[in-house]
């Protein structure tokens, strides 16, 4: 059956794709197929789940979904949140960041005390490179 070449065929030549080709394969297949349970020759779920493109997707989703739970809460609780806010929290993918701004929405007392709590959280600019600098000439 096709299925189970393809799974011998990546299996042998995948090599660090291995979990990639696997979680591509089974979606080219739930296009074709109508059968789930045969999905589980090509690894099933678990498969799936340890894809690096699959968690990466999924880690994504999850710091999306985080992200407007904070600015819904921010609305509720203080108003509009300006475009900046929302800017700013896209930027934050450190899951425990996150977590402390979301609670910062939920206890802070204004607009600006969160975001000046946003600003804190951003990520910081790597330091500028020196490289390729002249330096002055002793005199």
């Amino acid at each position: 059956m096709l299925l189970r070449r393809c799974r011998d065929r990546i299996e042998r030549e995948g090599g660090e794709q291995r979990a990639n080709l696997l979680a591509v394969a089974q979606v080219f297949a739930q296009l074709h197929y109508d059968r789930p349970q045969w999905l589980d020759i090509l690894g099933g779920s678990k498969a799936m789940i340890e894809s690096p493109l699959i968690q990466r997707i999924v880690e994504e989703k999850e710091r999306t979904a985080v992200a407007k739970a904070t600015l819904n809460l921010l609305n509720r609780r203080l108003g509009v949140p300006g475009p900046q806010i929302e800017a700013g929290l896209g930027q934050v993918t450190d899951e425990q960041a996150q977590l402390r701004l979301n609670f910062c929405a939920a206890t802070c007392t204004s607009l600006q005390a969160f975001e000046d709590a946003l600003r804190e959280e951003l990520p910081k600019p790597p330091p500028a490179s020196t490289r390729g600098r002249r330096r002055k000439k002793a005199e």
